[in-house]
């Protein structure tokens, strides 16, 4: 998927004089693992709120199952979810 390009901010780069575009498949990923639901109104529902995880214990199995739901429900194919020192992995990809 191609989309605009955001900085590390999330904003708009405008650092090549003007809107630039990049694959965005890793981006939509991340917006869909920070976002609460309600923060889209096109999508209310979606979203899985990564921020209520992580200051809980235990809850990483719980965690990978919402990301993997919330994914999908945004019309990727998951192949798999992991949680480790690395930070979350995600091999998916739209259909």
């Amino acid at each position: 998927m191609i989309d605009f390009k955001l900085d590390e901010n999330g904003d708009l780069d405008l650092s090549a004089n003007g809107l630039a575009s990049q694959e965005s498949t890793l981006q939509h990923q991340a917006d869909i693992i920070w976002a609460e639901k309600g923060w889209w109104h096109f999508s209310p529902t979606l979203g899985v709120g990564l921020q209520q995880y992580l200051n809980e214990s235990d809850t990483f199995p719980g965690l990978v199952q919402v990301i993997r739901q919330e994914l999908e429900r945004d019309g990727l194919s998951v192949e798999s979810v992991s949680i480790g020192v690395d930070g979350i992995n995600i091999e998916a990809q739209y259909l």
